[in-house]
């Protein structure tokens, strides 16, 4: 529903200029839509769906579309969060740990 969106993720235009999205300045986030989306306020407070994912992981593990690949699996999810996937036993617990990597990481121990 975002301009240049499905282009871009399907590798079709690589061009970000052309996507529909800006920052004109530090408080204002501008999202163009490709059609009408009444409902595009409430997505944004769903959260993961939404979230980019590391293409080459996703393609490693033949992508999101066929169940029980390992792209979610501990030691195979790509973060850039304040946190990585440590251990996942499915229906039973998810730990997660800090990631040194983040760019706020140093606040994280306070």
């Amino acid at each position: 529903m975002i301009v240049g969106a499905e282009a871009y993720s399907l590798g079709h235009d690589a061009d970000l200029s052309k996507l529909g999205l800006r920052a004109p300045d530090l408080r204002t986030f501008v999202v163009r839509l490709t059609y009408p989306t009444p409902f595009f306020l409430s997505m944004l407070g769903l959260g993961s769906p939404f979230l980019p994912v590391y293409r080459p992981s996703l393609e490693k593990f033949r992508g999101v579309h066929q169940r029980g690949t390992g792209w979610t699996r501990e030691g195979n999810l790509v973060s850039n969060g304040p946190f990585v996937l440590s251990r996942w036993r499915q229906n039973q617990v998810i730990v997660v740990a800090r990631n040194p990597h983040y760019w706020d990481a140093p606040a994280g121990s306070r």
